[in-house]
């Protein structure tokens, strides 16, 4: 089992006694599948899986689900093999796809890698992707799908954030990891250690 991304289910809470971690939600990338996970006991077991999650039967590179989020009640995935992002609403003490409910395509046949992503207090979608991280503008909003990727930093030339793997907020400013284009060397050669990013004053 291929284990990859991870994201904070519920939002931790407390009694008088003792202080309860946050159930974890954790990705299966070639089952296509989400395994919900209880840290305090160590009881796990498969929360969600679509057909959206799997990479497709031709792809060669066989990893479909990758970043996972939740995000206003709904959990989105990127799957990296068909290069789109989806998302589907989830029921929030049980981490299941609520009845009656489809998966949202948010963005699809995007044309560049994607991997791990995060949201702004806009309910922007911020994606690792390749040489570069891009912004997904209104991806919270579920009348939206299909939407186009604007460029926040990075390009195929640049060793500006050469093989992002992740972006996360603190605060105002974005911080995106790289591995310095070891999976896909830039301009076909050049490659170099990797590094944290820091984006501060961000405009899109």
């Amino acid at each position: 089992m291929f284990l990859n991304g991870v994201a904070k289910a519920e939002s931790s809470h407390h009694d008088k006694h003792e202080i309860q971690l946050a159930t974890v939600l954790i990705v299966a990338s070639v089952l296509g599948a989400v395994w919900k996970v209880d840290p305090n006991t160590g009881d796990y077991e498969k929360a969600i899986s679509f057909p959206e999650m799997l990479p497709p039967t031709n792809a060669s590179l066989d990893i479909g689900i990758n970043g996972i989020a939740v995000y206003d009640g709904s959990l989105y995935w990127t799957n990296t093999a068909s290069e789109t992002i989806y998302a589907v609403p989830i029921d929030s003490s049980t981490c299941s796809a609520l009845p009656n409910t489809s998966v949202r395509t948010v963005a699809e046949d995007i044309g560049i890698a994607i991997d791990d992503f995060t949201f702004d207090n806009n309910g922007n979608l911020y994606v690792a992707s390749g040489d570069t991280a891009v912004v997904f503008m209104d991806a919270a909003d579920p009348s939206k799908s299909n939407l186009g990727p604007k460029t926040v930093v990075g390009s195929t030339t640049s060793m500006t954030v050469a093989g992002s793997t992740s972006v996360r907020f603190f605060g105002d400013a974005l911080y995106v990891t790289t591995d310095g284009g070891m999976a896909a060397p830039v301009n076909g050669t050049v490659v170099e250690a990797g590094k944290i990013v820091v984006i501060q004053c961000l405009e899109v």
